[in-house]
């Protein structure tokens, strides 16, 4: 069996334009002939949103925008996104600088309580040994070697 550890929509956010995209052109009979794709704004909400149920999530928001649009353009109102769009660009970055902040503590305090053992500290954190070395590698974070290594 081939394992494949693919991160989640919000941590892939240069992604998100191309799949709504994807998903207006894929699912287009479903839409009111005069849409024409997404505003600015709605773009800007779908950038902002977390995306907790990642790409199921994006497709029905984007199926359901597709319909219930009344412009030619989707807007975030049509996305179910109003206040995702409403939120401040500073507000968005602190919240991303915490989020980071908050992972890499989390990292470091799991090493630690595993003694720097990388199967002991990816279980602590409920992620695999991949997901691990990831986001060790993210965050700029050295990772443990065995003794007598390099």
């Amino acid at each position: 069996m081939l394992a494949l550890d693919v991160p989640a929509l919000r941590q892939r956010r240069d992604d998100l334009e191309a799949l709504a995209e994807h998903f207006f052109h894929t699912y287009a009979a479903e839409r009111a002939p005069r849409v024409k794709g997404f505003s600015a704004k709605a773009l800007q909400a779908i950038r902002a949103h977390d995306w907790p149920g990642n790409v199921r999530e994006l497709i029905n928001r984007v199926r359901r925008a597709m319909v219930m649009a009344d412009g030619r353009l989707i807007a975030p109102r049509d996305l179910g996104l109003d206040e995702a769009a409403a939120a401040a660009p500073a507000d968005r970055d602190a919240l991303d600088r915490a989020r980071i902040r908050a992972e890499r503590d989390a990292i470091d305090a799991s090493l630690l309580r595993a003694g720097r053992n990388i199967t002991l500290a990816a279980r602590d954190l409920g992620v695999s040994r991949m997901t691990l070395y990831r986001l060790l590698a993210k965050h700029g974070i050295g990772a443990p070697t065995r003794a007598g290594q390099p």
